[in-house]
């Protein structure tokens, strides 16, 4: 078991699972994550292969931290695979503190000016387009 760290929400954690002995498992593994409470916050989510053909046994999901991800405390990664029909477990943990957004970071803006206002829109990670009215510095 490791600690990935401490996140807002709104950021993306990479989540890597790679099978003991390097072995190719029978199935995809899956996580489930679960909140302080005890909640489920996502359940029995595959994984995708990292790199079929030079890392066997590599998996690597990106575990974006939505409006799922708001209380503060320390979350819980369940990672369950099996090699030839025996079933094994793995566990990580890390950290929501506060601040941060739910809907990610800006990954694009654009002023926009008009006759009767000025506009600054915005697009976040998370795929939400946004407008300001009037900005000023």
């Amino acid at each position: 078991m490791s600690n990935l760290g401490r996140f807002q929400t709104g950021q993306t954690i990479f989540l890597s699972l790679q099978v003991p002995g390097a072995v190719v498992p029978d199935d995809v593994p899956t996580i489930t994550v679960t909140a302080p409470g005890p909640t489920v916050v996502l359940a029995d989510k595959e994984i995708p292969v990292k790199d079929p053909f030079n890392a066997k046994g590599l998996f690597h999901f990106p575990l974006f931290l939505g409006l799922d991800y708001l209380v503060t405390g320390d979350y819980t990664i369940d990672y369950t695979w099996t090699v030839a029909s025996v079933p094994d477990t793995a566990q990580d943990t890390f950290t929501i503190v506060g601040g941060g957004h739910p809907d990610g970071q800006v990954m694009s803006m654009y002023f926009y000016h008009r006759p009767h206002a000025d506009f600054v829109v915005h697009q976040t990670e998370l795929g939400k387009i946004s407008a300001g009215r009037n900005p000023k510095v």
